[in-house]
């Protein structure tokens, strides 16, 4: 019994480090780009596709961003063809996270539990628009503004699902400029 817990206990250790490690590679390749430092931005992606690769779910919308921030590096190096299909990849893990976000747990309270489905909902229009950015990047290569700053105003302390899940959504790759609420105000 010990064993079980032992591996359970290392498991969640592991995870927890890998996301960290997904968010700070993020980070770091969304700053090596806006100092149009594009080979080190686009390094930091694909070590970030790595990591989500072997740590994440299919559906996981980390995933989804390290695809879309990864074929965006691809494109402004001139590797058309790769990035188009990392963009398409992109798309269909987008597609799969209908998958991911029931999955979801809310450890605020003192039982574990799913949300609400209201909050559900809300998870996935943000979900919504994390896909319709990676959409208008494929097609157009504009490039969403402010969601990395919009990430450093809400990051949650702890690691917990909404932290995994805002990641996915809001570090995809972005211009600098004032972080927006939904209602597009500045934050």
């Amino acid at each position: 019994m010990a064993t079980q817990s032992t591996a359970f206990d290392f498991r969640l250790h592991e995870m927890a480090v890998a996301s960290l490690t997904w968010e700070r590679t993020q980070e770091l390749a969304v700053q090596a780009a806006r100092l149009n430092r594009i080979g080190a931005a686009e390094r930091h992606w694909a070590r970030a596709l790595e990591i989500a690769e072997r740590h994440l779910g299919r559906g996981d919308p980390r995933l989804a961003a390290s695809l879309t921030n990864l074929a965006y590096g691809l494109r402004l190096l001139g590797r058309e063809a790769e990035a188009k299909r990392r963009f398409d990849q992109a798309m269909s893990v987008w597609d799969d996270s209908w998958r991911w976000l029931p999955l979801m747990r809310d450890t605020s309270r003192r039982v574990e539990q799913t949300y609400d489905p209201a909050t559900q909902r809300r998870f996935e229009h943000l979900v919504a628009r994390a896909r319709a950015a990676t959409a208008s990047m494929a097609r157009d290569n504009a490039v969403p503004v402010g969601r990395y700053e919009q990430w450093l105003a809400l990051r949650p302390r702890t690691m917990n699902d909404v932290r995994k899940l805002l990641g996915g959504v809001l570090l995809v790759m972005s211009r600098p400029g004032a972080a927006k609420t939904d209602a597009g105000r500045a934050a």
